[in-house]
This record gives C-alpha cells, sequence and structure tokens, in this order.
C-alpha cells in the first residue's frame, strides 16, 4: 500500500468529499498530529510496531507538511 501526495489533501471549508465529514479548524489539525506523533512514539524502538503503523510515519510527515502549508496560506490571507 502506498499513499499518493496527490490525493492526500486538506479540505477547504464547505468542501465536501466521500467519508470526510467536517473540515478541522487548524487547532484541531495541530491537536490531531500531536495526539498520533505521541501514540507512534510510545511504543519503544525494539518491539515490534502494531500492524497499524506500517504506514504511520509517512502520513504523519505528509499531514504535517499540508498542515504548514495551510498555515501558511492562512497566516497570508491574514496579512493581506
Amino acid at each position: 500500500m502506498k499513499f499518493d501526495v496527490e490525493n492526500f489533501v486538506l479540505l477547504e471549508v464547505g468542501e465536501a468529499k466521500e467519508g470526510v465529514r467536517v473540515k478541522k479548524e487548524i487547532s484541531q489539525r495541530i491537536e490531531y498530529y500531536t495526539r498520533k506523533v505521541a501514540q507512534r512514539v510510545t511504543v519503544h524502538p525494539v518491539k515490534k510496531q502494531p500492524r497499524s503503523f506500517k504506514y504511520r510515519n509517512y502520513r504523519l510527515m505528509l499531514y504535517k507538511k499540508l498542515m504548514h502549508e495551510e498555515i501558511r496560506k492562512h497566516q497570508e490571507a491574514r496579512l493581506c
């Protein structure tokens, strides 16, 4: 299973995509990201990771990158 960056997007307000119910605010995205990272680092590096963690690190880094882009866009919009 490989994740495609082009298909991994953060939705704008009012946009709907199948399986997505509501758009999260940036503060909610930061909370979600930090919670998932905390779950990820609680597993000792020597122990075998749960199956669900197989692609989690990749998804988290991608989520972080896109979240930072959204924050930058939001800040630029506030400055204009």
